[in-house]
């Protein structure tokens, strides 16, 4: 017996992961022959986070496509949906993709979107906001490319290495010097200790 998404464990889940609404794991089922998507309460709720009033539970595809996708993404929306189309009939249909959502003042929420085949010409997704992930993963970058820009400002050797041996920062200095003293090419993450002559490697472990 299947099971309705309103009911779907994946998508009650979401009050666990992030009490803001806007982040909750959302559901929907879209027909594929009507062209109707049925969106669940947790995706009623984040469209509701984002500024939007009165949103139904069932809607005609392009009524949601325009009322809540970001114009850019229009040629991508219709390509997987006409690659979802295609594969109306295959139980192994899967598909994964992030989705610019628009919030009700236009701004850009970034969203990952799984959908997967329910039955023939059904397909049942789960998205999830992740716009505050990848302004994370941006200031990340930004710091990164910061302790990059000093750490290579100097004509000092620097190099950081965790007690397992792990090189977690060097500069291109250090680089070239294991090059021409140990003729080791290293990398971010290697383990340099079976790089070096016995006597150094043991008074860094001790």
């Amino acid at each position: 017996m299947e099971k309705n998404f309103e009911n779907d464990d994946s998508v009650s889940l979401s009050n666990e992961v992030n009490p803001s609404k806007q982040y909750l794991i959302s559901g929907f089922e879209l027909d594929l022959d009507a062209l109707k998507i049925h969106i669940d309460q947790s995706h009623i709720d984040m469209l509701s986070a984002l500024g939007y009033e009165n949103v139904p539970e069932s809607m005609h595809l392009l009524e949601y496509v325009e009322r809540f996708i970001h114009q850019e993404e229009m040629e991508r929306i219709q390509k997987r949906i006409a690659y979802a189309s295609e594969r109306r009939d295959d139980p192994e249909y899967y598909d994964r993709m992030e989705v610019q959502l628009k919030d009700k003042s236009g701004n850009v929420c970034s969203c990952i979107v799984n959908t997967w085949s329910l039955r023939p010409g059904i397909i049942k997704g789960v998205g999830q906001n992740i716009t505050d992930l990848k302004r994370v993963k941006e200031i990340i970058t930004d710091q990164n490319s910061s302790l990059n820009s000093v750490i290579e400002s100097t004509d000092d050797i620097i190099f950081i290495v965790k007690c397992n041996g792990e090189l977690v920062v060097f500069n291109n200095n250090f680089k070239t010097m294991m090059k021409s003293f140990f003729n080791v090419e290293i990398f971010m993450g290697m383990n340099i200790l079976p790089a070096l002559p016995d006597s150094i490697s043991e008074q860094w472990t001790s």
